[in-house]
């Protein structure tokens, strides 16, 4: 596979670190502690003697061994370590599939080759052996010999970091690999894998290295699937999967070794109302995560990464979401992202046949040096009633792409320093709001498809070629009842002084097989309080263009201005607005007059995407419907419908990316040796690294806004206790007589105190904070108010100190309120071992329980 570009800085750093050493040497990952129930409950352990009976002292020594126990709702615990074993199967109902209470647990598709196996010749090392044979022609690209090597999905990494695939022997040299295999698996028919397969003998396949194996652990990928869940209301958390070797293609069946689960997902989820959360899905050779034919399915707090093709997919998952996670450099095997026609599937998250999807809150980062950039969100062939909200996209190639599909809310997301942000064909009845886009070469591309009414090909007055979900729903794939409200449009990505082509409205129309025509003047239902922010009109001259269908070229009318589009007598003056409330102002990045701060150049990561105090975009958009309002606030408390609201992204996962700061490194890029491993920076939705509490959520390698609204909240509105039982946490019972399952909150209270206050958080160390009208404070486990709200946000107590943010600095309080370190650092980790670490201008110190810096 031909895995490895040059790796980025900044990935996920930011994560918290497990307090044992790490045991992938490439990804540091979150502490969790998970509760424990009472009962029903079965153990394992990698390195385990055999013959267990799954209790916490003599654990099975296989997931499998527990599986076969288990009935519905059993919890199994994997205890830290690396587990290797065959495809498995999850088939019993309400199963939970967790890391033991702060372990590390990984789920490998490799194997260990000891460096004693290899061989010199000349300048390569060689091992020959009974390794599985991978087929190197199942594609989705009808000739496989147009991928690549991207179609070969073998892989080796030496302290895990991945070798680059090459076609041939001679090709090696260091850091590369190849793969000899006497009796491969072949097309019947040349360079066409619709005619079916000729599968390889399983015989001995040998690997040429170019690295010295000696130089570290050397690891070789065996396995193609981890699991495929059918058994419902599965929950799996802090699970981390990697190494996995699936090709691209589900036609290939009978392999002797893999059976028919050799290609092309990580793992299958296809059990109605499951939850995967709080897991690293990376270095896997296609598609990572897969939802099929499963509804309701909840996908949280992941991190996507390194993936060759797909990072996470999903097929008529109804009611399914993506929330919380963190995506970037996907399609590291370089799968064809131009020129393949209907063979272009990959994108971070890829959507198809679906109805009442969401993905919120998520960050799509390809900002580094990423070859082979995949849209970054993609809904296809049918997505219906779609809500894409509060994520933020920077560096990629597309960030959203609603293709062939229908009634989408695309709202509040930012995407910056991008090629395309939305780009809308085909696809019905979608609304475009409040959405900011900055150095984005082209942010909104909206275009009429050929394709027609659920038909892939139409020839002749007939569809040859239908697509059935789209057909049933009687879907038009017709650009037409578009809304485009409220979005602030600033700042191209220019291409040295190509204006023409970076305009920052392109649409464009098609005359349909079956003699329809749609053009613009059939594409708008409304366009209006959008804000324009271009450098000048001689570098930048033309605010959008105007498909006409009687003038050939999809630019015949250009608009330089927004009061042109109501003005020109052959725009359609049935679409409402037509811009006459547009905001159309000119200048550069520094003097930008909607955001508090824009970064001068593409490359830059310090915007800060709020509106400044005197901002003409504050206050002065279009009031929102009741449902494009709760899309983005889905609690109602911050965003209001029927009111004025701001232009551009109301709530986002990052509304101030200027607090980013890449570290140096590589793919791990720790914290200095001497900051806490067990703690987690305050960007983290809220949480702190409590050592106490179930953290859910992870922070990421940003920081967070403030107003947030997915801050502490616990995302989905549910308690730990799923039944109401009885939990037990290391021993304790701190659950048992305050958490309910229908307390509908993360934080522990009964639940007659909850009116009181807008949020709850969980509880460390006896304290909980709380929110009330956007201030935070603490309570006591009887409800008592310990600290009144009065802070911009808190973390969780960690050895009687919180750390509390005051005028945009942190500091610390005592469990009676009193500040022990007066505010006025930029950022802080919770106190572990007697020790809190800070940050002030970039340098960062190490405070005692007193406040006294001790170490520089």
């Amino acid at each position: 596979m031909h895995h490895h570009t040059r790796l980025p800085l900044l990935l996920i750093a930011a994560l918290p670190f497990a307090a044992q050493a790490r045991l992938h040497k490439q990804y540091d990952v979150a502490d969790h502690n998970y509760p424990v129930p009472a009962e029903n409950v079965l153990w394992i352990a990698p390195d385990a003697a055999a013959g267990g009976d799954g209790s916490r002292n003599k654990p099975f020594n296989t997931i499998n061994a527990a599986l076969s126990k288990a009935r519905d709702g059993t919890t199994v615990i994997l205890k830290s370590g690396i587990y290797r074993e065959p495809h498995f199967f999850i088939t019993r109902n309400r199963i939970t599939l967790q890391a033991e209470p702060h372990g590390e647990v990984w789920l490998k598709g490799s194997d260990i080759v000891p460096a004693a196996r290899f061989e010199k010749e000349g300048g390569l090392w060689k091992v020959t052996g009974d390794f599985q044979n991978f087929c190197h022609v199942c594609t989705v690209n009808a000739n496989p010999s147009k991928e690549g090597v991207a179609a070969y999905p073998e892989q080796v990494f030496i302290n895990d970091r991945p070798l680059t695939q090459v076609g041939s022997k001679a090709e090696v040299k260091a850091g590369t690999f190849y793969v000899e295999d006497q009796t491969p698996t072949t097309t019947l028919e040349p360079d066409n894998n619709l005619s079916g397969y000729r599968l390889g003998a399983q015989d001995a396949i040998t690997y040429y290295l170019g690295s010295d194996p000696n130089q570290g652990t050397v690891e070789i990928s065996e396995r193609a699937r981890a699991f495929t869940a059918t058994g419902k209301r599965l929950t799996i958390r802090g699970i981390n999967i990697a190494h996995y070797a699936p090709h691209q293609s589900w036609a290939l069946k009978g392999d002797p070794r893999l059976g028919d689960f050799s290609g092309p997902v990580t793992l299958s989820i296809n059990g109605d109302d499951s939850i995967m959360q709080d897991g690293i899905i990376a270095q896997n050779s296609n598609t990572a995560v897969f939802v099929d034919k499963a509804r309701r399915v909840r996908l949280k707090n992941l991190r996507a990464i390194d993936n060759g093709a797909t990072a996470i997919g999903m097929n008529r998952a109804h009611g399914s979401s993506i929330e919380d996670s963190y995506f970037r450099n996907n399609n590291t095997a370089g799968n064809l992202m131009a020129d393949c026609g209907a063979y272009c599937t990959i994108g971070h998250a890829k959507i198809t046949h679906a109805r009442d999807t969401i993905f919120r809150g998520n960050i799509v980062d390809d900002s580094g040096d990423i070859a082979y950039r995949p849209p970054a969100y993609w809904c296809d062939e049918g997505c219906i009633n779609t809500k894409i909200t509060n994520n933020f996209f920077t560096g990629v190639s597309t960030a959203m792409m609603y293709e062939v599909c229908d009634s989408g809310i695309l709202a509040s997301n930012i995407v910056e320093n991008s090629d395309s942000g939305i780009y809308l064909a085909g696809s019905s009845n979608s609304r475009i709001y409040n959405n900011t886009f900055s150095r984005v070469f082209n942010p909104l591309n909206l275009k009429e498809e050929p394709r027609i009414g659920g038909c892939n090909y139409y020839k002749n007055g007939r569809c040859l070629s239908e697509e059935p979900w789209s057909k049933e729903q009687g879907l038009s794939w017709d650009t037409t009842d578009l809304q485009v409200y409220n979005n602030i449009l600033s700042s191209r990505k220019m291409q040295g002084t190509d204006g023409y082509r970076a305009i920052p409205v392109r649409t464009e129309g098609y005359d349909d097989p079956d003699g329809g025509r749609i053009y613009s003047n059939d594409m708008f239902r409304g366009m209006d309080y959008n804000a324009y922010y271009r450098s000048d009109l001689a570098r930048e001259p033309y605010l959008m263009n105007w498909d006409l269908a009687d003038v050939p070229g999809a630019n015949n009318l250009r608009f330089m201005r927004a009061s042109d589009i109501a003005a020109q007598a052959r725009v359609n003056k049935k679409i409402h607005g037509l811009e006459r409330h547009a905001l159309d102002l000119f200048g550069s990045t520094a003097e930008n007059p909607y955001f508090t701060h824009e970064a001068a150049d593409n490359q830059s990561r310090q915007s800060n995407y709020r509106l400044r105090s005197d901002s003409p975009a504050k206050g002065s958009g279009k009031a929102l419907p009741l449902d494009i309002a709760r899309a983005i606030d889905p609690s109602g408390r911050q965003i209001k419908s029927g009111v004025a609201v701001d232009r551009g992204a109301l709530l986002n996962v990052l509304m101030d990316a200027g607090g980013a700061a890449a570290p140096a490194g590589g793919a791990v890029a720790p914290l200095p040796p001497d900051s806490p491993r067990n703690t987690a920076q305050h960007t983290a939705y809220g949480t702190s690294g409590d050592s106490t509490a179930d953290s859910s959520t992870a922070p990421l390698p940003y920081r967070l806004s403030n107003d947030n609204p997915l801050t502490g909240n616990g995302h989905d509105g549910s308690s730990n206790n799923a039944g109401g039982q009885a939990l037990t946490i290391n021993g304790r019972n701190d659950n048992a007589t305050t958490t309910t399952a229908a307390s509908g909150t993360r934080g522990h209270l009964p639940d007659k105190t909850l009116p009181r206050y807008d949020r709850i958080r969980p509880y460390s160390e006896g304290f909980a904070a709380v929110e009330k009208n956007g201030r935070w404070g603490f309570i006591d486990r009887k409800g008592r108010e310990t600290v009144r709200p009065q802070y911009q946000d808190v973390l969780a107590y960690g050895e009687s100190r919180a750390a509390v943010k005051k005028d945009g600095r942190w500091g610390f309080i005592d469990t009676t309120g009193k500040e022990t370190v007066k505010p006025q650092y930029d950022t802080v980790w919770s106190y572990k071992d007697g020790r809190a670490t800070v940050e002030k201008d970039g340098a960062r110190y190490t405070l005692d329980p007193n406040g006294r810096p001790l170490v520089p």
